[in-house]
């Protein structure tokens, strides 16, 4: 019985590790709760502590401050003002 053979590059692995090795660094700010994206308080490239409130959601007329969950530098926002988003939803991308 013949088996299928796939072949890859030896560069293709090595972008393929590089991803995920920079994944791997990445930490991921969430939504806790559904809501608006009432204020942005960072911009891609600041730098944030542990603990920084970097997003304001507003839901059922209250403000939820979402904080760092680690420090580092700002690589990705996925989210404006006046966005709705969802319990879990990546909001901000800590590397």
């Amino acid at each position: 019985m013949r088996r299928p053979i796939s072949f890859r590059s030896i560069g293709s692995q090595q972008k393929q590790n590089e991803a995920e090795t920079e994944e791997d660094t990445m930490t991921q700010v969430t939504a806790t709760m559904a809501g608006s994206v009432w204020k942005l308080l960072v911009a891609v490239g600041d730098h944030v502590e542990e603990g920084q409130d970097v997003i304001i959601l507003e839901s059922m007329k209250m403000e939820i401050p979402i904080a760092a969950e680690a420090s580092g530098v700002v690589k990705h926002i996925h989210v404006q003002e006046g966005d709705f988003v969802n319990e879990g939803d990546v909001l901000v991308e800590i590397e």
